[in-house]
């Protein structure tokens, strides 16, 4: 990655995308303002603390802080970031609406305020925002916004860019720095070809840059998660499939699916369905865009349905056994965010059909547990665990967590849904989801 030490950037908003982001750039060799309201997450670019979340459970954040902290200044208010940059990046929550559209209140807010920065400010800026949003989103309500603040006109004293993030949490560092492609949306060309440049610059030889209109990216990003889904979803149902049918294997089958060039291998797994802080969203938010334009949701609607019948369906296999374990809450390995977390899901159900349910991850105390029946009854090792079950749900690979998952005791039945032993004949109590 090439160094631009005069590029002068900012950063507004500091969360769990936002922080990585601006260690990135700064690790780059950008002088970088970061802007968040929490006075905690402005102190992390210039004193973190390993031992917060967003770092401890961030790959390589630590790292890039580091390198970048001879770059980053963290600010008091929004406008002095404004004022001593000439790209910012602003990526803000925007929460999921009742609909399942996007919420623009924080966006609004912050362009609104960086609209008024603008007014005293007689260079050229770009504003790049990264936040998801919904399509349409740009043109009908955030251009307006800052043109009103301004005074101004997109593309006459500012400029408008649409690049949302395409990270997984725990790896966004490598993400913003080695994405598969990125989003350049237009909505004037000079602020295109400043974006565009830039990620040319920035960004190793040869990764696609996707140069569109706005309105097409914001459907291209919810189009990219959907499609994800909707594999998750396939693949799950083949699970289920072969789970069912004598001497079929789920790995066998996927396996040959995933080396079609048309199909690829990732996200082409039988295992726990999707959740987290993007998936579930962007699939609620596709069937409210489709909605809004008189089109029938029935796909992301029929995806979403088939990812709870698949947790379902896996909470049917424990019926015959009365105390039920499951290993692994995080909507991921190694990962502390429980947000739509469908091991959490699979408890729920679990408690519905009148199990008695117990619980263990390695990072418990850094979870939250808001969305967990009261019922669900946390323990404090897999020992522990193992003492109080018949049979347990092994729903991620605990070993990146420190945790050994061979070490079952054989008066237990394991059900992996991880595929974590699927190459370990070792266990015969193990039963590895969809291989029968």
């Amino acid at each position: 990655m090439k160094k631009h030490p005069t590029d002068s950037l900012s950063v507004i908003g500091l969360g769990k995308v936002g922080l990585p982001l601006a260690a990135n750039l700064a690790s780059a060799g950008s002088p970088v303002f970061g802007y968040d309201p929490d006075p905690v997450r402005r102190d992390l670019l210039s004193s973190h603390d390993p031992q917060q979340d967003e770092i401890l459970y961030e790959n390589g954040l630590s790292h890039a802080l580091k390198e970048g902290a001879v770059n980053l200044t963290a600010v008091d208010n929004m406008a002095e970031a404004i004022l001593a940059s000439a790209i910012s990046f602003v990526i803000v929550p925007t929460p999921s609406l009742q609909n399942g559209s996007f919420s623009l209140s924080f966006v609004e807010s912050v362009c609104s305020e960086i609209g008024k920065t603008l007014r005293s400010k007689a260079e050229d800026h770009l504003i790049v925002l990264v936040s998801t949003v919904s399509p349409a989103s740009v043109a009908d309500t955030i251009i307006p916004v800052l043109e009103r603040a301004s005074g101004k006109t997109c593309g006459k004293g500012f400029s408008f860019c649409y690049s949302p993030a395409l990270i997984a949490l725990g790896d966004v560092i490598k993400g913003f720095a080695e994405p598969d492609f990125a989003f350049v949306g237009e909505v004037d060309e000079n602020g295109a070809d400043q974006l565009n440049a830039f990620y040319s610059d920035r960004l190793p030889p040869g990764t696609p840059i996707h140069r569109m209109s706005a309105e097409s990216v914001e459907i291209a990003k919810l189009a990219l998660n959907n499609f994800l889904t909707m594999k998750i979803g396939f693949s799950n149902l083949i699970g289920h499939l072969c789970d069912r049918t004598p001497n079929a294997d789920v790995h066998d089958v996927l396996g040959a699916l995933g080396n079609d060039t048309r199909i690829g291998g990732k996200f082409l797994n039988a295992g726990m369905g999707f959740g987290g802080p993007c998936l579930p969203r962007d699939n609620a938010a596709l069937s409210a865009s489709l909605s809004s334009v008189d089109l029938e949701p029935y796909l992301p609607e029929a995806i979403a349905r088939s990812n709870m019948d698949h947790t379902t369906r896996l909470a049917m296999i424990a019926d015959p056994h009365r105390n039920v374990g499951v290993i692994g809450l995080g909507y991921k390995a190694a990962s502390p965010v429980t947000l739509d977390s469908a091991a959490i899901a699979l408890c729920n159900i679990l408690i519905e059909r009148g199990r008695n349910v117990y619980a263990f991850d390695p990072l418990a105390d850094k979870m939250d547990f808001g969305s967990l029946h009261e019922q669900v009854i946390l323990v404090s090792s897999l020992s522990k665990l193992f003492e109080l079950v018949e049979m347990a749900f092994l729903t991620a690979d605990l070993q990146s967590s420190g945790e050994l998952a061979e070490n079952f005791p054989d008066e237990v039945k394991l059900i992996d849904v991880s595929s974590r032993l699927a190459n370990d004949e070792r266990h015969s109590h193990v039963r590895i989801f969809g291989k029968s």
